[in-house]
């Protein structure tokens, strides 16, 4: 079946805005006040305009009114804020009429692909496990997914990361078990992404567009996919799960070098929201597994969570622009301090997780430090220049009311290693 007959869900929904316009009867409209509805799937962006009486109720009164009155999924598109615009015209028969325009983007970020959406949702309905009761323990158990990188073709490509990340969750999960089977009341799993899951296309380094191995909606496929069989695995044990994403660099949509649309249009946030939405359709499985991530675009690219007494504070880690010199935790402080300063939530995180520079760290004055390898293969680039080699590794902590303790990194090779 081609593409032709098989549209996507976008490409079907604008087809269906398209000919509920065409239900509307023609009237004479000078040019400029046309109704028409745009989209452009690449940035994921389009515009609505259309036509109502000057007395009637304005679109901003009712957005999901005025989409559904355009024949646009409120599910699939919203409007971005401050863009509406509009203007008067006299109609036919000395109507006082008022165009409106506005910009509308697509609620899922990255690729929309149906074919990926339907896919996780098959193996979501073959998944069964109980809920597990809701007890009060002592402390949580949280790992960090950080820098998979996927579709980078160095250190053994894309095949030898999904072995890491494999086996990484296999040890981790280990690891959980034994501190459970050793008395520690663990009530909670947290599981955070810290952003960097695929490697993009273009605009991070030179020669990227003909290094990588496979192109933006591949990347986007294989992490989805990857990330759906992690969850699953640790949603089997025993406590409820909560997987908590911030966005990376990598998952930008770059031109030049320089991120071109939205911070919330980005392809680590498009995997969060695949994933969540194939586990909420079966509930009966899944309903213990709970995912938190930005969603609009006044939302924060950092994320804070309390657990045992605790903030814990998420951030990539791209964000640390300068201060501190050359090491990294210094940069991580000075850019805590000054969200502080301006009173920024993040800011009052007493323990503090990033990525982006791949290297285990952890430091604890003021606050705990705590940076994430990465899982990806290293970077020649990084290891001739910097003279740093990157040894990747899934990391996990214990937190209770004292804080993080029992730090740990998953480095196995092999499954048979375990």
């Amino acid at each position: 079946m081609s593409k032709k007959d098989n549209p996507s869900k976008f490409q079907q929904a604008l087809e269906f805005a398209k000919a509920q316009q065409a239900k509307i009867p023609k009237r004479e409209v000078p040019n400029g006040v046309e109704p028409f509805v745009e989209f452009d799937q690449k940035t994921g962006q389009g515009i609505v305009a259309a036509n109502r009486k000057v007395d009637d109720p304005s679109p901003a009164d009712n957005w999901d009114s005025f989409l559904i009155e355009n024949g646009i999924s409120p599910e699939h598109f919203k409007v971005l804020d401050d863009t509406m615009k509009f203007r008067t015209w006299t109609g036919v028969g000395g109507d006082k009429m008022v165009h409106y325009s506005c910009t509308i983007v697509a609620k899922v970020a990255g690729v929309f692909d149906s074919e990926l959406q339907d896919s996780l949702i098959k193996k979501v309905n073959k998944f069964s496990a109980k809920a597990p009761k809701k007890s009060k323990g002592e402390g949580a158990f949280v790992t960090l997914f950080s820098d998979w990188q996927i579709g980078k073709n160095e250190g053994g490509g894309t095949e030898e990361l999904v072995n890491r990340v494999e086996v990484g969750v296999a040890e981790t999960i280990q690891k959980y078990k034994q501190y459970q089977s050793m008395g520690y009341n663990l009530d909670e799993i947290v599981i955070a992404c810290m952003g960097d899951i695929v490697e993009g296309c273009d605009g991070f380094y030179a020669q990227q567009t003909y290094t990588v191995e496979y192109d933006d909606r591949a990347q986007q496929k294989i992490a989805t996919e990857l990330m759906f069989a992690s969850i699953k695995e640790f949603s089997r044990l025993d406590v409820p799960v909560t997987v908590l994403t911030v966005p990376g660099n990598h998952g930008e949509n770059r031109k030049n070098g320089k991120s071109y649309t939205t911070f919330m249009d980005n392809k680590d946030l498009a995997v969060a929201y695949y994933t969540d939405f194939a586990m909420r359709q079966n509930p009966s499985s899944f309903s213990h597994v709970n995912h938190i991530y930005p969603e609009h675009l006044d939302d924060d690219i950092t994320m804070t969570y309390n657990c045992h007494g605790n903030i814990l504070g998420f951030v990539h880690g791209h964000q640390f622009r300068s201060g501190g010199g050359a090491f990294v935790p210094a940069k991580a402080q000075a850019w805590h301090k000054n969200q502080k300063y301006g009173d920024y939530h993040i800011g009052y995180a007493n323990i503090l997780n990033f990525g982006h520079f791949h290297h285990y760290t952890f430091v604890e004055d003021p606050q705990q430090i705590i940076g994430a390898p990465a899982l990806d293969g290293g970077s020649k680039w990084i290891e001739q220049t910097h003279g740093k080699l990157t040894k990747p590794g899934m990391l996990s902590y214990t937190v209770d009311k004292y804080g993080v303790n029992n730090l740990y990194k998953a480095q196995k090779k092999s499954i048979k290693e375990l």
